[in-house]
């Protein structure tokens, strides 16, 4: 195992390095957000296009995996550490860890081009115990829709659905002005003729207060 003895760095010092370096920083409040959530080595390398002429860069490897990521937080028991995650996502640890673990399950199907409409993950997200306000309406079974079977029923909590909600829970937290919402509405209204209930979503899920911004902002986009 390799020892590393080179201090942690606060946030306010890594922004200093990076202005140091000749970045140019408008908004430090929007740096600090950003780093928060995804690390300086992260996001560093994408800082270079932005560095000023004639200063110097520095460009560091991503050597962290989704699942590296999942796992150490699995196996995280420090409580001031997990404290800290659960004040700054506004969930519960065994609620994070649940949702961890399966969005990289997730990755790896779509990583390796593995179907993800009509099928039941066997790593599922942890629903919440208590519900907070504006969270989407979701049943512990929905119709599918099929004519020859109309009694036919599933579990949406085993779908893709559940998955982009939590998806979507935790962009707003790490990037407050992502359009991902809005891409994946344009994404699902582009091919009206693919079964919604075999990824699990509900009838009207598109009503729901959680999407209504993304549903109206990709559709107002559309018309315009």
């Amino acid at each position: 195992m390799s020892d590393f003895h080179k201090p942690a760095h606060s946030i306010k010092e890594q922004i200093a390095t990076l202005s140091s370096r000749g970045l140019v920083i408008p908004d430090e409040a929007r740096v600090h957000h950003y780093l928060a959530n995804i690390s300086y080595f992260r996001l560093s390398a994408y800082t270079r296009p932005f560095y000023q002429p004639g200063r110097q860069e520095h460009c560091f490897l991503e050597g962290t995996s989704f699942k590296e990521v999942s796992t150490l937080l699995a196996k995280l028991r420090v409580p001031e550490d997990t404290q800290r995650i659960e004040r700054h996502f506004d969930w519960k640890m065994p609620v994070l860890r649940s949702w961890f673990r399966s969005l990289s399950d997730l990755r790896n199907v779509c990583a390796h081009h593995g179907r993800v409409w009509n099928r039941e993950f066997g790593s599922r997200p942890e629903m919440p115990r208590k519900i907070p306000a504006g969270w989407p309406s979701i049943p512990v079974s929905i119709e599918t829709g099929s004519h020859e079977h109309p009694e036919q029923r599933l579990d949406p909590r085993r779908r893709l659905y559940l998955q982009l909600v939590v998806i979507e829970s935790m962009m707003q937290v790490v990037s407050p002005t992502s359009q991902w919402a809005e891409r994946l509405v344009s994404l699902l209204d582009h091919y009206p003729q693919v079964s919604r209930p075999h990824m699990g979503f509900p009838g009207h899920w598109d009503t729901e207060p959680f999407w209504r911004d993304a549903v109206m902002n990709a559709r107002e986009g559309l018309k315009g």
